[in-house]
């Protein structure tokens, strides 16, 4: 909740704050993360470092995010005992099922390549779908006052630059994604059902138009 809707609905491309954008340096994600040497190879090694992602998630980061009780720069509001005992009882429940239990049925190497092939193409997916909608040439990547620590537009402005819609119209992708393909509408009304992102996004459009604000959608 913290790190997605808190941090990347709020602060969405502005380094530092919105945790998506941070790959420990192994990505460059934003113009204003510092360039590492191996940053000009990373065409080469996105997709398998994306497998990885959910994998991370589940095993590492969010340990690491609950024992400092940080994500990234921001400190998170404190965890109470009973979240605490949630989340750990949640992390016993999913290895359960998904290794524990099938492992009664079936061989190890089975099981294990079946639990990665989960990840793999879950970590593929988010990351391209991610990639797609904040990590373009066209978007935004704002950088907050020095001084104040304001953003430089209000936050529904914000959304817009920093956001793209990809393959809108596919009913196909919007059925998969659950309508993560209309990225403008899914920051604008993460409140409302997917299934009127469609609609919305010709609302959106035209508003845009009329104040003179980008809006971004690839075909």
């Amino acid at each position: 909740k913290q790190k997605h809707n808190v941090l990347h609905h709020t602060y969405t491309n502005v380094s530092d704050l919105d945790d998506d954008l941070d790959t420990g340096g192994l990505l460059r994600l934003s113009p204003s993360q510092e360039w590492k040497p191996w940053h000009r190879m990373q065409q080469w090694y996105a997709f398998p470092l994306y497998s990885l992602l959910t994998i991370s998630w589940l095993t590492f980061y969010d340990f690491q995010k609950l024992i400092t009780g940080r994500i990234g720069s921001h400190k998170m509001p404190q965890t109470l005992v009973r979240d605490k005992l949630f989340f750990l009882l949640t992390k016993v429940f999913y290895f359960t099922y998904t290794i524990v239990i099938p492992l009664f049925f079936h061989p190890v190497l089975y099981v294990l390549l079946a639990f990665l092939a989960i990840h793999i193409v879950t970590g593929i997916t988010l990351a391209v779908v991610f990639q797609l909608a904040h990590t373009t040439a066209a978007t935004d990547f704002p950088e907050a006052d020095s001084e104040s620590g304001k953003l430089p537009e209000d936050w529904a402005t914000h959304q817009v630059h920093t956001t793209a819609d990809f393959a809108p119209g596919n009913r196909i992708l919007g059925w998969y994604l659950g309508g993560l393909n209309y990225q403008v509408e899914h920051h604008l009304f993460s409140r409302i059902c997917h299934v009127h992102y469609p609609a919305l996004s010709r609302i959106v459009k035209k508003t845009c138009e009329e104040y003179s604000i980008a809006y971004r959608a690839f075909p």
